[in-house]
């Protein structure tokens, strides 16, 4: 098995427990452990993450490279997806194809400056054949994070747990402090009705076109011609046919296309 432990960035000094790898050779034994315990179980749905996101060389006994052990993951998620519908944690591209839903997809640059406009590229291709869900929310700015919910048709993604916040205060898992339940539902109580609105006319099509249509706006537009408009800006902007898009607001409008 491989270790790896967190590293502070300002003291760069090790801290919290390790991480352990499987030994590549047993990651098909144990994915295939996964399955037969599923399929006992009656489970119809997985979901998955280091499966579909986390590929690393062995340099035991039995040397195995990155592309070698894509193989073997290949392999047994071919085998896995044959009975289970399957979700991933931002799985890359040998994975994705097993996919039934994806969490935490980027909806954001890393912000260099030397890019001007973001394009949810990655959402387009993924809209009208699976449902997907944005990175976590916990942290978000609630009314900017809807916008962008909805201008890259994506689901609302939070991560919760019970017990109140004091209980991760001063641990290693202190960086969860954002995820107890109260504060998350009422953050989805608050998004909820308008990601329903949008996503009972959109869900099931494919995104056509993504533009922006002035500074901090952006029209999303539907195969099916529901158009999807958010507006980043301070102000209103009118479209023109006379419709307004409040500040910080969005609007949905079925296209003459």
């Amino acid at each position: 098995a491989f270790t790896r432990k967190k590293v502070s960035p300002t003291t760069v000094l090790e801290y919290g427990k390790a991480t352990y790898f499987l030994n590549a050779g047993h990651i098909e034994k144990h994915l295939s452990k996964i399955s037969s315990a599923a399929e006992k179980r009656g489970f119809t749905y997985l979901g998955l993450s280091d499966a579909g996101r986390y590929l690393y060389e062995d340099f035991g006994k039995s040397t195995m490279k990155r592309y070698d052990m894509q193989d073997i993951v290949v392999n047994s998620l071919d085998s896995l997806a044959e009975n289970t519908r399957l979700l991933f944690d931002n799985p890359n591209l040998y994975a994705l194809k097993y996919a039934d839903e994806v969490v935490n997809i980027p909806m954001r640059t890393g912000g260099h400056l030397l890019l001007d406009r973001e394009v949810p590229f990655y959402q387009i291709l993924l809209s009208g054949c699976m449902r997907y869900a944005s990175t976590e929310l916990n942290y978000e700015n609630i009314d900017t994070a809807l916008l962008k919910i909805l201008e890259t048709g994506s689901m609302p993604h939070y991560f919760m747990y019970y017990a109140s916040e004091s209980a991760v205060k001063n641990t290693e898992y202190s960086e969860l402090c954002g995820g107890f339940y109260e504060k998350c539902l009422n953050n989805l109580a608050k998004i909820y009705p308008a990601v329903k609105e949008v996503f009972d006319r959109t869900e099931g099509s494919a995104i056509k076109s993504h533009s922006c249509l002035d500074e901090g706006v952006y029209m999303t537009l539907y195969e099916n011609g529901t158009a999807v408009y958010v507006n980043y800006s301070a102000g209103d902007y009118a479209l023109e046919n006379g419709a307004a898009i409040p500040a910080g607001g969005y609007r949905t409008e079925v296209t003459a296309d």
